[in-house]
């Protein structure tokens, strides 16, 4: 063993296991690796341990921004308080080498309470200069519902080089890394995603404060008298091994929880409230009440659940959404009614947003549930999309479907082989079935492209004369290649990776839009892990290696 395999064993331990930092200067840690850690002269004075972590964490630091480097990201963030101290998370999700989409923590920063859009702005302005991102790589960010957050992203982010000197000697042409260049020809264009799962629960909370508010106040009342100590103690010798719950409503999920361990607990409550205490009477009609009332909201806590995990594609979470609100539809209850009603107004604010539409629409799965108007709103995003990354945005307007007819033109024949080799090749996965070589038994295989930032370099062919007949030429092919797309979706929902078959222009954009985080979940995963090393006996961690904690406890593999 190495000396940086030993250091790295105890920064490991540090970070995934929460030890502190003076336990590896108790006696027993001595006894087993202190005869090792002196002869490979490691120190194990914890002020050094706290030196260990620092710079892995600043290593750490270094590799994401070689990661990130010339890559179109989404950027998620959110707030939370630990301990009396406001915090500020940030994540990013991009495709990698491999095609794979990736999230990384960039910061925990704490806000020193200030709460407005134009001191969170400055946080995120902050981390972003630090990283070296320039902000026209930002293609969308992802926030909570929370005013402030809503209030920062309705303004253009953007870089306030506070604290410039007059004598600074740097040239004012050169633009500096991690800032803005104005006078660049790519324009910022981020949009703005709310968290789907926080949406989802707005609509659900919406909906009961309708028509079912009454009964609600009345279970939460017998919920909380069951959790009284006497109640809770006589639980406990019926030997009930659960206790009662109560709804929270900053936690997702908690009205439904609290309804169905009530009706876990339904003969236990009934036999204390025939023993005479009145506050745990239900009649039999508010119990069925709430079971019918647990069964509507069961479907919204299941599918908030299955929106969770890290990999969530927004075609999934718009099937899940527009599953619900089926379910709703069907259903026929006024309550019911009242989630549906709830939903419909409350997704304007999911499905304003472009690119989660042109996510649905490059989702072979998916596309097929977009109705027309939306369907032309994605279109446009899309289009836009694989302008901005081939480096070809139009800098006068945004593409729209009318000015985007597919024409006839000499592709015609080519997308007609498309299709033509699409049937011929039906049912092999391992083939490019759009491959258009024109010969059926060579056909390339080649790994997934990155999606970065095209240079000026790149598209140094490209000239003012040229670049709108380029810029057509694309829009036609995005039209076609959708209208391929849709025709042989049905052989492409087979494959396990059916963007590897799609045809060029739409490749990079799909790859890219796949990988568009829905929620910003992680972020919130991130604050769970802030319990770990943020607890009751080590409340003065320093900001400088709680960060550094945190970047490593999520990025380390």
């Amino acid at each position: 063993m190495t000396a940086e395999q030993f250091r790295m064993g105890i920064v490991s331990m540090v970070v995934k296991n929460g030890i502190a930092f003076k336990f590896f200067e108790s006696d027993g840690f001595k006894i087993i690796n202190g005869e090792m850690a002196t002869k490979l002269k490691v120190s194990l004075d914890k002020q050094h341990i706290r030196n260990y972590v620092l710079n892995a964490g600043n290593e750490m630091k270094e590799k994401i921004k070689k990661e990130l480097k010339n890559r179109f990201l989404y950027l998620k963030f959110d707030c939370a308080t630990r301990l009396r101290v406001n915090y500020l998370g940030l994540n990013v999700r991009f495709v990698d080498d491999q095609g794979l989409g990736v999230t990384r923590t960039l910061a925990l920063v704490d806000n020193e309470g200030r709460h407005t859009s134009g001191e969170l702005k400055k946080i995120v302005n902050g981390v972003l200069q630090d990283y070296d991102i320039p902000l026209a790589n930002i293609i969308c960010c992802v926030t909570a519902n929370a005013t402030n957050m809503v209030s920062m992203m309705k303004e253009d982010l953007q870089h306030a080089e506070e604290g410039k000197s007059e004598n600074d000697e740097k040239d004012d042409n050169e633009t500096m890394a991690g800032t803005l260049d104005l006078e660049s020809s790519v324009p910022i264009n981020c949009e703005h995603m709310r968290c789907a799962v926080h949406i989802l629960q707005l609509a659900i909370h919406d909906g009961l404060k309708k028509t079912a508010s009454g009964v609600i106040a009345k279970l939460r009342h017998v919920a909380k008298e069951a959790l009284s100590p006497k109640i809770n103690q006589q639980l406990r010798r019926r030997r009930a091994k659960k206790v009662d719950l109560l709804n929270q409503e900053t936690r997702w999920g908690s009205t439904y929880a609290m309804i169905d361990r009530l009706i876990e607990l339904r003969s236990f409550i009934e036999e204390m409230a025939d023993m005479g205490n009145e506050n745990l009477n239900l009649s039999s009609f508010e119990w069925e009440h709430a079971i019918s009332l647990r069964d509507l909201l069961m479907k919204a806590h299941l599918i908030t659940k299955s929106l969770q995990f890290e990999n969530l594609t927004p075609g999934y979470f718009y099937r899940k959404w527009s599953g619900l609100k089926l379910f709703y539809q069907d259903h026929g209850s006024s309550l019911a009614d009242d989630f549906l009603h709830s939903m419909q107004k409350r997704e304007e604010e999911l499905l304003g947003n472009g690119l989660l539409l042109a996510a649905v629409l490059s989702d072979v799965t998916n596309m097929d549930l977009l109705p027309p108007d939306h369907e032309i709103k994605g279109k446009e995003t899309l289009i836009n999309l694989v302008l901005r990354i081939k480096g070809l945005e139009d800098e006068k307007k945004e593409a729209t479907v009318p000015d985007l007819e597919v024409s006839d033109s000499d592709s015609d024949e080519e997308f007609r082989a498309v299709r033509k080799k699409l049937k011929l090749n039906k049912g092999t996965e391992g083939l490019s079935v759009f491959d258009l070589t024109g010969k059926e038994d060579n056909i390339n295989l080649t790994p997934p492209p990155t999606v970065t930032r095209s240079s000026s370099s790149s598209n140094s062919h490209i000239t003012a004369e040229n670049q709108p007949s380029q810029m057509q030429f694309i829009r036609t092919s995005v039209l076609k290649g959708l209208e391929t797309l849709k025709e042989s979706r049905e052989e492409l929902k087979k494959l396990s990776d059916p963007i590897s078959q799609y045809p060029d222009v739409l490749k990079d954009a799909a790859r890219l839009l796949c990988t568009m985080p829905s929620t910003q979940v992680s972020v919130e995963r991130l604050f769970s892990g802030l319990k770990i090393f943020k607890s009751g006996l080590r409340s003065c961690l320093k900001a400088d290696i709680l960060n550094a904690l945190l970047l490593l406890k999520a990025n380390m593999k």
